[in-house]
């Protein structure tokens, strides 16, 4: 309900990825991808949870495919209780400025937006979750059903959205800190929109070189090799 609480929940967003991403965020990823292109196989009878999803017959019963859902929409979450309360805080306490209101926004924006396009990547279509659901009651049970077991969307609205989030985010994201490369950054929202407009689904050629220069002109360059 405060500013103090609000700059709490930011720096908690930050933090509740470092200990897991490793796993669940990237090397599994990368697991994933491989296996399905065929670049690499389960090599025992322990990984049959790999082998079900190198075989395209992965389900609800999969552990790894169970943590990562699980994992990927918890920071979700965590980015929705921002997203969806910034704007009443800095309404009812005068202590928030604006410029804080918009950065703070556009870092669960950026963090949001980098958990849904991982999502997509692996899964497809994916619920979009918005909102943050009241608590679920006997009585209001079929109401509020739909914000605890949300529907797939199509990948095109998750793109959609994806996109004007990480718009916001290229114009209102902190600048980039060359002490501080963990901060979700303007540059990181450029980053991604290229990466985000040169898959198929909102594919513009234009759009990513559009967006990689940007990234160079905040002082990136690719490595040498």
């Amino acid at each position: 309900s405060t500013r103090k609480d609000m700059e709490g929940l930011r720096n908690s967003m930050y933090n509740s990825w470092v200990k897991d991403i490793q796993e669940k965020g990237y090397l599994d990823w990368l697991v994933y991808g491989e296996c399905r292109a065929d670049n690499a196989y389960g090599g025992n009878p322990g990984t049959g949870e790999l082998m079900a999803i190198e075989a395209n017959k992965q389900d609800g019963e999969n552990k790894n495919v169970d943590r990562d859902w699980d994992w990927y929409l918890g920071q979700v979450s965590k980015c929705n209780n921002i997203i969806c309360n910034i704007d009443r805080i800095l309404a009812a306490d005068n202590t928030m400025t604006q410029k804080e209101h918009d950065q703070w926004l556009a870092e669960a924006y950026c963090w949001r937006s980098w958990n849904l396009f991982q999502m997509s990547q692996l899964w497809g279509d994916i619920p979009l979750v918005n909102t943050i659901p009241p608590a679920i009651t006997a009585d209001n049970i079929e109401e509020v059903y739909g914000e605890y077991f949300p529907a797939r969307a199509p990948i095109a609205d998750v793109y959609a959205q994806i996109i004007s989030d990480l718009e916001f985010a290229t114009k209102h994201a902190p600048e980039v800190d060359s002490a501080n490369k963990f901060l979700f950054t303007k540059a990181f929202a450029h980053g991604m929109l290229a990466r985000v407009y040169a898959e198929k689904t909102a594919r513009n050629w234009s759009k990513v070189a559009e967006h990689c220069a940007a990234v160079e002109a905040m002082g990136y360059k690719l490595v040498d090799d």
